[in-house]
């Protein structure tokens, strides 16, 4: 649950950079209408995969695809802003309450994650988790093998479209 009000900040940009986003999120929006269905066969197979595993993976994707039309039809408006959310592309910096420890992943598709350099698919277990999540909202992380046994509590406290990813 998000540790701030309704109402939360929004990320202003100029026109150009608000086109250089509006695009790449288009590109995600044709992404998911015509990969979706092979994404689910490949990491989530009906013969393999609980139905309702299943089931809430195309919801959680259906949301995701929901909350992405709007913010593409929000960055065509005259005042173009990017609300403070995770989504695909973006750079999450998160800071645990604990130790102040940060750690920053960028949030990509299945093909481009690479664990070792925070390259992570939001289909993980962490990118399931921030997806959608708002900055200062609280996350409660999965464990990773090999590095933490328990669950950890984290505070997303910078997201980011990095300016080379806007340049490809």
């Amino acid at each position: 649950m998000p540790e701030h009000g309704s109402c939360a900040p929004r990320f202003a940009m100029d026109s150009r950079t608000a086109e250089q986003i509006r695009t790449r999120l288009i590109d995600q929006l044709v992404f998911f209408d015509e990969q979706q269905m092979s994404v689910l066969d490949t990491y989530f197979p009906s013969a393999s995969t609980e139905p309702q595993e299943r089931s809430a993976t195309v919801a959680w994707m259906d949301q995701y695809v929901s909350e992405l039309e709007q913010i593409v039809f929000g960055l065509a408006g005259n005042s173009p802003d990017l609300p403070p959310k995770v989504l695909i592309g973006s750079t999450v910096t998160l800071r645990q309450p604990a130790d102040n420890e940060r750690k920053t992943y960028k949030i990509c598709l299945p093909d481009d994650a690479d664990p070792s350099t925070g390259n992570l698919s939001f289909l993980s277990p962490i990118g399931m988790q921030l997806l959608l999540a708002s900055l200062n909202e609280t996350v409660h992380l999965p464990a990773l093998p090999g590095v933490s046994e328990t669950m950890t509590d984290s505070i997303i406290s910078d997201i980011r479209f990095e300016e080379e990813e806007l340049r490809k």
